[in-house]
């Protein structure tokens, strides 16, 4: 219980008390349900009032996806990396664009973020060949 002030119709109210209460009803396996939030509030009237809203829960990751591998050679200079499966996206190089080029071999992460803020990781491999002359 909490006694609080409230705004109402552009003038200031004291509530004498305010409760509130959460409820989770969703699957915890697949990241996804519902929270209701009841609130129930007392005014320095004694006059009671509850009401109740629905919050939708999303935690689910998204599908980050760095591509496949590539291979740079005297004759494919450059390697395109493109990232997919989210709102943005940053490499383990610093860039922060779904797409980056380089020519340097190596294994580079992404960071894909969703919409609703959860991350989740891929990685990708450039092989460098080099040719005997």
């Amino acid at each position: 219980m909490y006694n609080t002030s409230s705004q109402l119709d552009g003038k200031w109210r004291r509530i004498i008390a305010l409760e509130y209460w959460f409820k989770f009803i969703g699957d915890n396996s697949k990241s996804t349900g519902y929270n209701d939030i009841y609130c129930s509030v007392t005014g320095s009237n004694g006059c009671t009032a509850t009401d109740e809203v629905m919050v939708l829960v999303d935690i689910s990751r998204p599908m980050a996806s760095a591509g496949i591998d590539q291979t740079v050679s005297c004759t494919v200079l450059d390697a395109t990396l493109t990232a997919s499966g989210g709102g943005t996206y940053e490499w383990s190089e610093g860039s922060t664009t779904s797409q980056i080029t380089t020519q340097i071999s190596g294994t580079y992460i992404v960071t894909v973020t969703g919409m609703n803020g959860c991350t989740s990781t891929d990685m990708v491999s450039v092989n460098s060949i080099k040719q005997l002359r």
